[in-house]
């Protein structure tokens, strides 16, 4: 007899190939050691900074980013637009190619990262010779090495910047590593990241859905939940300054925070105020994540039981979602 932790694996598996759908297919799913998670066939969408959907999965591209779409960078005495044209640029090189994305994951890392390289559509082989989608967003110069889990194309980063290609025509700021703390006007990303000062934070402890996600209320129908939670962070982030205090996690290269409305030094958050993290899980748009605190399960639980926010109806979580769960 299977043990429960396999029949829910087998459940997974059955719910990430139902949710492919016919234009791509889902091969394969994550192995015991989660490191290997299979294959996607199909066409790929750009959703982000490096971040693509395909087979119903959302998935950081291998070895690669790219500025975040609201960056701009200096040209002269000028900015433009460097993080709309370096994602429109990679939706160019993967727009009408049918491809297999071979997807990993890293742990403690809770993304997906795959590899994308075209394929033929009926014999799904890659052409001799074929460059995966990675590689040829880092060789066009609008795209940049990631080396968090992969640095297979720093070589091809160095070749674009000695040619000047892309972004290295007018190379983009260098960021700074974050201090222990941040204060300032913020721009809201989505439901769970804002960035302050160029720097994109992601609310620590917490998970929300993304802009594409949709969720469902009983006698009403479905409902876009992703900008309904990204408008409740715009509510309770703007007309002030904004302050987190920054923390890292091991194995993952983004920046969380601790954040809330900033008191009048900029140096914690204002007295009385709740952080953006509790006050998003108790309005019922975002939930704990339970893979990094236990800190906003009781939230979590009272937001459900008070049916407020995305609890008024039914709606899979964020993490699952991107995993290919609908």
């Amino acid at each position: 007899m299977a043990s429960a932790s396999g029949v829910a694996q087998m459940v997974r598996r059955a719910l990430l190939i139902v949710a492919a759908g016919a234009a791509l297919h889902v091969l394969g799913a994550a192995s015991a050691s989660a490191q290997t998670f299979g294959s996607v066939y199909g066409d790929v969408r750009v959703r982000g900074a490096g971040v693509v959907s395909g087979g119903g999965l959302w998935f950081q591209l291998l070895g690669v980013t790219s500025p975040e779409r609201e960056e701009t960078c200096p040209m002269g005495a000028v900015e433009y637009q460097c993080g709309v044209i370096a994602q429109s640029k990679l939706a160019e090189l993967a727009g009408g190619k049918f491809h297999r994305c071979d997807l990993q994951k890293f742990a403690p890392d809770p993304r997906l990262w795959g590899v994308c390289t075209q394929v033929d559509q009926g014999s799904r082989v890659p052409a001799a010779g074929a460059v995966s989608l990675n590689q040829q967003w880092v060789r066009s110069g609008w795209g940049m090495a990631d080396p968090q889990h992969s640095d297979a194309f720093v070589a091809d980063e160095a070749t674009a910047k000695a040619a000047r290609l892309g972004l290295w025509a007018a190379p983009p700021r260098a960021k700074q590593p974050p201090a222990g703390e941040i204060a300032g006007p913020v721009d809201v990303i989505d439901g769970r990241s804002i960035a302050i000062k160029g720097q994109r934070i992601f609310l620590a402890g917490i998970d929300a859905p993304e802009l594409l996600q949709g969720c469902s209320i009983t006698n009403f129908g479905g409902y876009q939940c992703g900008p309904f939670a990204k408008y409740w962070l715009i509510e309770l982030a703007y007309g002030t300054d904004v302050y987190c205090k920054l923390e890292r996690h091991d194995g993952d290269s983004r920046v969380f925070g601790l954040c809330g409305p900033a008191d009048a030094k900029g140096a914690g958050i204002k007295a009385g105020a709740k952080s953006f993290n509790e006050q998003m899980v108790t309005d019922g748009w975002a939930v704990a994540d339970r893979q990094q605190s236990s800190q906003y399960i009781d939230f979590e639980v009272a937001a459900r039981n008070a049916k407020r926010g995305m609890w008024t109806g039914n709606f899979a979580l964020p993490r699952e979602w991107r995993e290919g769960v609908r």
